[in-house]
């Protein structure tokens, strides 16, 4: 599709794995494992034996590899602007459909934190022996949009999980969706109660006291146990 081969693309892209496909019995194949990281001992023999058998391309993309992290489809979009070095990712969802892009999913993990905080934030400067108010039902309706967002970044996470297998990083964000997820699912029920007339305002605020240790929790999860399941990588 980058080359112009729109009809190619559009062929390949209708093509159906007869393995993965809605109501498929076959069995799926096990991922091979993965090397996470190379060592510079490992990486400068190979640059050598590269480099000794005129292999003059493969070394270099090799060095960027090693040094900028880059996917070889993405070697080609290397721009350098004064002292930076732009990279042009490899998975972006347009114009060529490859996906979520990374940076999608932490706009919508800063959403969702942006709306936590106003929810915070409201609760703390409320009066809570006040009645139910115009901003409480905003409040609410916020909560709800949020609840979505985060329903789409959570199923974009979730596939690639599937499509690319596990990495810390999955891990910590979906781990992170999941408390927000709680939290603002359980905070929308609440506050719909109150401005119904149905709870007191105390709940509310109450849920949010007795769930911030959840995060904590999570906090050590992520300290203590996520890097040596995954060999420190």
């Amino acid at each position: 599709l980058a080359r112009g081969h729109v009809e190619a693309a559009e062929e390949i892209r209708q093509l159906i794995n007869p393995v993965t496909a809605p109501g498929s019995t076959l069995d799926r194949k096990p991922k091979l494992n993965t090397v996470k990281k190379v060592s510079k001992e490992d990486t400068e023999q190979l640059f050598k034996h590269l480099r000794a058998h005129g292999h003059h391309d493969e070394a270099a993309a090799l060095v960027l590899a090693y040094f900028l992290g880059v996917r070889p489809c993405e070697m080609r979009t290397i721009l350098v602007v004064g002292n930076e070095v732009r990279i042009i990712g490899g998975k972006k969802s347009a114009p060529l459909h490859r996906g979520a892009d990374r940076t999608l999913l932490i706009v919508m993990d800063a959403i969702l934190l942006l709306v936590l905080c106003l929810l915070l934030y409201s609760i703390s400067a409320r009066d809570p022996l006040a009645p139910p108010q115009f901003f409480d039902g905003l409040l609410v309706a916020v909560l709800v949009a949020a609840l979505a967002v985060d329903a789409v970044a959570m199923t974009a996470m979730a596939s690639r999980i599937a499509e690319f297998g596990a990495s810390p990083n999955k891990v910590v964000a979906l781990g992170l969706n999941v408390l927000l997820l709680a939290q603002l699912a359980w905070s929308a029920v609440l506050g719909g109660g109150f401005c119904a007339g149905r709870r007191p305002f105390a709940q509310l605020c109450g849920w949010q006291t007795r769930f911030l240790p959840a995060y904590l929790i999570w906090a050590g999860f992520v300290v203590l146990v996520v890097p040596p399941v995954f060999g420190f990588a």
